[in-house]
């Protein structure tokens, strides 16, 4: 199964683009995995987990002898990325906000870019696009959901036909990745997705060579007495703090 045992080397380096070939595939016979992005090149703080993630699948294909490349939205391109994705884009449209009228041309891209594998961020467990993209000649979709929040386990009548759903294989990814155990257990109960077909990747935390004194450096700076804990939540850690934090403790 594609992708199944990439995801857990991914925490670990930084994306460098060095390392892969961002250039559209040149060899229309070499199969191709199409990482979607969801947002411009470049935004949020979550993107440096993304690219980190983009970069072990883009080496596990090149192991495999496979190209890939990376779509971001086609109203974002910039110099750089125009002349990677100008193509590829369409089939992040399609799966945002596609409709029937699209079929044709995504069928056409995915047949001239032999794209075999997708991998998603926090797109829906099931779809109709799905059926198109495996009809079109993709052999394998991944789900990686980032999403939040406990939401409650789904029975009954709903409960059944989310499960029946979530048993077609042309609708479904092929494998669904959660961040941790609990997500897990809500894809589960609440999706109701096969447990076969769920593996659980925490996010991954870039090692870091801590000072031995980091605590007491962080106490002092702080003028704190020794028997202090420090907790420091920052949803967006790129500002001034944020970097003195991680020059001292992981």
């Amino acid at each position: 199964m594609l992708f199944s045992g990439v995801f857990f080397f991914c925490g670990h380096g930084r994306f460098h683009t060095d390392k892969i070939d961002l250039r559209m595939p040149t060899n229309d016979r070499t199969p191709l995995v199409a990482m979607i992005a969801n947002y411009p090149k470049g935004t949020g703080y979550a993107w440096w987990l993304m690219e980190r993630l983009w970069n072990e699948i883009a080496a596990a294909a090149a192991d495999k002898g496979w190209q890939s490349v990376i779509v971001y939205p086609v109203d974002s391109v910039d110099d750089d990325t125009a002349k990677t994705s100008a193509n590829s884009s369409r089939l992040g449209a399609f799966l945002s906000r596609g409709s029937i009228r699209d079929v044709i041309g995504i069928y056409s891209l995915v047949r001239q870019l032999n794209i075999h594998g997708i991998y998603l961020t926090d797109h829906p467990f099931f779809s109709w696009k799905y059926l198109i993209l495996r009809l079109s000649g993709v052999r394998s979709i991944v789900v990686h959901d980032h999403t939040p929040g406990d939401r409650p386990p789904v029975t009954g009548i709903r409960g059944l036909v989310k499960r029946l759903l979530n048993t077609l294989p042309w609708i479904t990814a092929t494998l669904y990745i959660a961040i941790s155990p609990l997500m897990r257990q809500r894809h589960i109960l609440n999706a109701r997705i096969p447990p076969s077909r769920i593996v659980t990747v925490t996010n991954g935390i870039i090692a870091r060579d801590t000072l031995p004194n980091a605590r007491e450096l962080l106490l002092e700076k702080f003028g704190l007495s020794p028997d202090c804990y420090i907790v420091y939540l920052h949803p967006l850690p790129h500002n001034r703090w944020s970097r003195w934090f991680a020059g001292i403790a992981p």
